[in-house]
């Protein structure tokens, strides 16, 4: 079989819309977060998305099928090529799949290895696995487009506004101000990015010159002075006096 063609320019074209800057337009999620009974959790599964190719093979391996079935096997095949890792282990490494072959005296593919897996799975986890699938292809669009979905609003910005958190491993980028405000909202199963600066204040150079004195005591009024005695005969007829304040 040829090599596919390639240049800088296909090559370009081949990386262009891809979720990530990384190999194979590679995206961290957590499909599982709100699974609160469950280990996975807070497991980051690495996705990507089929490039066009793959989705003939998709189209094509579905075709022996009618009916639901067709469409369970239109699930499972995009899952075997869509889901790349596990917390950072390869789902199906080139040494497993060969030793899998060396000790069944098979010759099967990744995908075909995958595949034979793929129907173990709970139909719950299959679903949920697409219906993250499907939420990414709405992601790339909005990185194309440069806007920005709160998950919890369903609202889609053209700007991060005011008050919003970064999401981390989520379908949508931000919590706005507004959703964040929401009733019994269960943060704990959000990560976040650092807290948006909203503008870096000038710094400022002191004049020396204008540097206040500083005392040895202060006065929760605010007046100084240098001498113990004094700092206590002033407590004695000064209503906001307290405790003493060493500098």
């Amino acid at each position: 079989m040829l090599n596919s063609p390639t240049t800088p320019l296909l090559s370009a074209l081949e990386r262009l819309a891809a979720l990530s800057e990384e190999a194979g337009g590679l995206i961290q999620i957590k499909p599982f977060r709100d699974w609160k009974g469950s280990s996975w959790q807070n497991k980051i599964l690495s996705m990507r998305l089929l490039n066009a190719g793959e989705m003939l093979d998709v189209y094509d391996n579905c075709e022996k099928h009618e009916g639901e079935a067709r469409t369970q096997s239109y699930y499972i095949e995009i899952i075997i090529r869509s889901l790349f890792m596990v917390e950072g282990q390869m789902l199906a490494s080139d040494e497993e799949v060969l030793k899998y072959n060396q000790q069944c005296k098979v010759s099967l593919s990744r995908v075909e290895y995958l595949r034979m897996w793929a129907v173990n799975l709970e139909q719950v986890v299959l679903l949920r696995l697409h219906s993250i699938y499907e939420q990414l292809q709405l992601k790339q669009l909005r990185i194309v487009n440069k806007q920005y979905l709160c998950e919890i609003t369903g609202q889609i910005f053209d700007k991060i506004p005011e008050g919003s958190k970064i999401l981390k491993y989520g379908i949508g980028e931000i919590l706005s101000e507004e959703a964040l405000k929401t009733p019994n909202l269960d943060l704990s199963i959000y990560d976040f990015e650092e807290e948006i600066i909203k503008s870096a204040a000038p710094v400022l150079q002191k004049d020396v010159s204008k540097v206040p004195k500083e005392f040895t005591y202060i006065c929760n009024c605010n007046k100084g002075f240098d001498l113990l005695e004094e700092f206590t005969a002033h407590r004695e007829t000064c209503k906001e006096a307290g405790k003493i304040q060493s500098q």
